[in-house]
């Protein structure tokens, strides 16, 4: 009588532990798989969340109407801001307070106080005004309604508190979205003026430039109530501190290293990754006066 051989259930049982082992295997990966997904598809909808926050705080570039304002004229020392009022600065940097607009105070503005500074102008001519705020602003800062329409842009502006001179490029920039919003005059503001080539691309155009000289004696033929009330405002608290473009928030002084000037440095930089400002001389003198 013949037995059956067992050969083959040998074999079986000798691979049978590396079938389980191969399962196991792809048991852990399928699950660590799984947990990236998720962990992915949260990460995703925090990030989500965070930008949809993020624009609704950031007015858009182009802006369809403009809000109806009433004369500044009527109403001197009245809000000079369109939008919600300021926050207040976490670390207030110590600032003499100027009694009148001089070259100087001009020069110290930060980039954010002299967007108010134009905007609050134009407010005091009779002009609904706005600025386009923090964020993308297609090339444009302020935008200036017609005094007989607050509907019809008349004017856009770009306002620059570098301590050189604005060359030729972005000129050309404000120039080119000044048909983009449909206005009839471009203006573009620099305290420390403008270099031949950006003067000579604006002559002849409804583009003009305005340099801190000429920008004084705009303010000079404002009413004294009004060019007060204008002083007060923009250089409110610490007016010399930039705030970060993209956060809205004063930016932290830095010293330099290895003999380098000191700059400003926003406080969000690992999220915003705004590049750090240069301390201009004119900031520096009002920040340690």
């Amino acid at each position: 009588m013949n037995v059956p051989a067992q050969r083959p259930a040998r074999i079986e049982n000798a691979f049978q532990p590396i079938v389980t082992m191969v399962w196991k295997l792809a048991f852990w990966v399928i699950a660590m798989l799984a947990l990236l997904t998720v962990g992915k598809i949260w990460l995703r909808g925090r990030l989500g969340k965070k930008r949809r926050g993020a624009a609704k705080r950031t007015p858009g570039t182009v802006i369809d109407a403009l809000p109806r304002t009433r004369n500044a004229r009527s109403a001197p020392g009245a809000d000079w801001m369109s939008g919600p009022p300021p926050r207040p600065d976490p670390t207030p940097v110590p600032v003499a307070r100027p009694t009148e607009w001089t070259a100087a105070v001009l020069q110290s503005l930060e980039w954010k106080r002299l967007e108010e500074l134009c905007e609050g102008f134009w407010k005091a001519k009779g002009h609904p005004a706005r600025s386009t705020g923090p964020g993308s602003d297609g090339g444009v800062d302020v935008i200036i309604a017609d005094h007989r329409n607050p509907d019809r842009v008349f004017a856009v502006a770009q306002c620059k508190a570098w301590s050189k001179p604005v060359g030729v490029e972005p000129v050309r920039a404000l120039w080119g979205a000044k048909d983009h919003f449909g206005a009839q005059l471009a203006i573009f503001y620099s305290v420390s003026g403008f270099s031949t080539e950006a003067s000579n691309f604006a002559a002849g155009k409804h583009l003009k430039l305005v340099s801190g000289d000429e920008l004084l004696r705009q303010l000079q033929t404002l009413a004294d109530a009004e060019r007060a009330a204008l002083l007060q405002h923009v250089t409110r608290g610490d007016y010399v501190t930039p705030s970060c473009p993209k956060c809205d928030i004063k930016m932290i002084r830095k010293a330099g290293r290895a003999g380098r000037s000191d700059f400003w440095s926003c406080p969000n930089f690992g999220a915003c990754r705004t590049r750090p400002i240069a301390v201009r001389g004119a900031a520096q003198q009002a920040w340690s006066a």
